[in-house]
């Protein structure tokens, strides 16, 4: 997307599917498989994480089971932001009407990047509609990780993998036959459907700033977590009988990274400033004294430690 308008900004976006369907499809397959929906191979990987929560609630109650007991809701919980992550930068990016110019005149990625795309989706679909091909390989890292000899674990993994390569399978058949009722339909219907404008809203000239934009897709759940996500928001409202300009602005800044790690960051930086002119005096004993003390406090580690 980025080659072909230059941009990642979603809300300078929308529209793409008509001029890259190859990269739309790929690139939904990809949010389908990230967000954990059957046949994939999210779907694959949950599944076995969750059965092996559920197993370990049999566990007497130790704090092995309590993490059991906590992950499953966690599961379901990323599963579900992640669906509504994808649908908004899903829709926002390709559906809808191109918002910029860069948007309208985009065109198709080429061959090389499309195979690259196409080689992880099929990746995807095979992990999720045969895991059974790939359980050796992760007991053989659970037995090294873990301790617990490798038969008792396929054991339980080969069940399981069953499991979910019969849901993969349900759901494979299911989008094959509404993909085929899809087809049949165009085909037997003799007259093409009927074509219209989407509802303006009441405006007889809609343009593409009024459809909806991934920040206000995502808004019910940014005020939901806004205790944690802590958005803000700048609002100039039309004023006067006949007002000329209004605007809105909206930003959520990043919780981890601005309100954790860049500040951390910007402490050490400034410690950092503090102790660099000690360490870059042009003396060579003061060199020779820094490395004696390291030495001393490293053997002071390692004796008293």
């Amino acid at each position: 997307v980025q080659h072909a308008c230059g941009t990642r900004e979603l809300d300078r976006l929308g529209g793409l599917a008509k001029a890259m369907p190859a990269t739309a499809a790929l690139f939904l397959l990809g949010a389908a498989a990230i967000s954990g929906l059957p046949p994939l191979n999210g779907f694959a990987s949950e599944w076995l994480v969750g059965l092996g929560a559920l197993a370990a609630l049999r566990l007497e109650a130790t704090d092995l089971a309590s993490f059991a007991g906590l992950a499953l809701p966690a599961l379901a919980f990323i599963g579900g932001l992640a669906a509504a992550c994808f649908v908004k930068v899903h829709g926002a990016v390709f559906l809808g009407s191109p918002r910029t110019a860069a948007a309208t005149h985009a065109h198709e990625a080429p061959r090389t990047m499309l195979a690259a795309m196409a080689i992880l989706a099929l990746a995807c679909a095979a992990i999720g509609l045969f895991p059974q091909l790939w359980i050796a390989p992760l007991v053989r890292a659970a037995a090294a990780w873990s301790g617990w000899p490798e038969r008792e674990l396929a054991s339980a993994a080969q069940p399981a993998a069953a499991g979910a390569a019969g849901i993969s399978a349900i759901a494979a058949v299911v989008l094959l036959a509404a993909a085929l009722l899809v087809v049949l339909r165009r085909r037997v219907a003799r007259e093409p459907a009927a074509r219209a404008e989407t509802w303006g809203c009441g405006f007889a000239a809609p343009t593409v700033r009024m459809q909806y934009t991934a920040s206000s897709f995502a808004q019910m759940l940014v005020d939901r977590f806004s205790w944690a996500l802590r958005p803000h928001g700048s609002l100039r409202p039309p004023r006067g009988l006949f007002p000329r300009d209004a605007r809105f602005e909206s930003h959520v800044t990043d919780t981890v990274l601005d309100g954790a790690l860049m500040p951390a960051t910007r402490v050490i930086e400034r410690a950092a400033n503090l102790v660099r002119p000690l360490l870059l005096q042009p003396r060579i004993h003061l060199h020779v004294a820094y490395l004696l003390a390291t030495l001393l406090l490293v053997l002071a580690w390692r004796f008293l430690g």
